[in-house]
């Protein structure tokens, strides 16, 4: 199965933000355990980061979370 991993979702995972946070978990355990395909548009990864900047969160802390996805 292929799963496309919205800005959303990669958001909730990078960021922690809680409501959404076990869910986003979950997506991606499904990626690592080999039981979907994740797909990640470009653009995602740069609004990850905007958002972390807007927002400020650590963006060296982001960075690096996005490079393990």
């Amino acid at each position: 199965m292929k799963a496309y991993i919205d800005t959303n979702i990669l958001v909730d995972l990078v960021l922690s933000r809680e409501e959404w946070l076990a869910d986003a978990q979950h997506i991606f355990s499904l990626g690592y355990a080999g039981e979907a395909q994740l797909v990640v548009s470009a653009l995602s990864f740069v609004n990850a980061i905007y958002l972390a900047r807007k927002y400020k969160y650590p963006v060296e802390k982001v960075s690096s979370t996005l490079l393990l996805i």
